[in-house]
């Protein structure tokens, strides 16, 4: 099920979602809220076969935009159905570490410049941590990288041979930007 508001012009991000994810809810809005969506609106919406929301602010064609608050309200949903939305896509639990789940462990370097709080994490993480702060990666149980050092990997084989394509890239790069402007 994909959540959206209703009168949203169609992208092909959201032809591509409802061939592979399954029907539309449509989110009613109407003009004396000049079509502004809210998240207790997407919040009703969602149910325990939500694949997806789609939001589109500033909404085409009506041009309403989400409140602030509303935004971070509905960016706080998403992060909190993140496990349950994603287990729906993968065969093993998510979101724990337990015998058997996908359990990938990052490990982060990170030092915020304001306080890192319960009530603040989701945004920290979205808009603080980047990949220079890792350090460790466990995949599958196997460390692949320890203090930012790739062990399954070999950095310099990789940079060599991307040096050796690189000059064949850039040339199609600038053969299909010609054809393309």
């Amino acid at each position: 099920m994909i959540v959206t508001p209703k009168g949203m012009a169609p992208t092909s991000g959201y032809s591509y979602a409802i061939q592979k994810s399954g029907t539309p809810v449509f989110i009613e809005t109407d003009e004396t809220d000049d079509f502004a969506l809210t998240a207790e609106m997407v919040e009703k919406a969602i149910t325990p076969r939500t694949k997806l929301i789609i939001l589109n602010s500033p909404n085409n064609p009506s041009g309403a935009v989400m409140k602030p608050e509303d935004m971070i309200s509905v960016l706080r949903l998403a992060y909190e159905n993140n496990a349950r939305i994603a287990a729906l896509f993968w065969p093993r639990p998510l979101g724990e570490i337990t015998p058997g789940a996908y359990a990938d462990l990052v490990f982060l370097d990170y030092f915020p410049y304001t306080p890192l709080t319960a009530g603040n994490l989701p945004w920290q993480i979205i808009f603080g941590v980047d990949g220079t702060h890792v350090t460790t990666t466990i995949v599958g149980g196997k460390v692949l990288m320890r203090d930012r050092v790739l062990l399954a990997l070999d950095e310099e084989r990789i940079a060599a041979q991307a040096r050796e394509v690189a000059p064949q890239v850039w040339r199609r790069f600038e053969e299909i930007s010609l054809r393309e402007g």
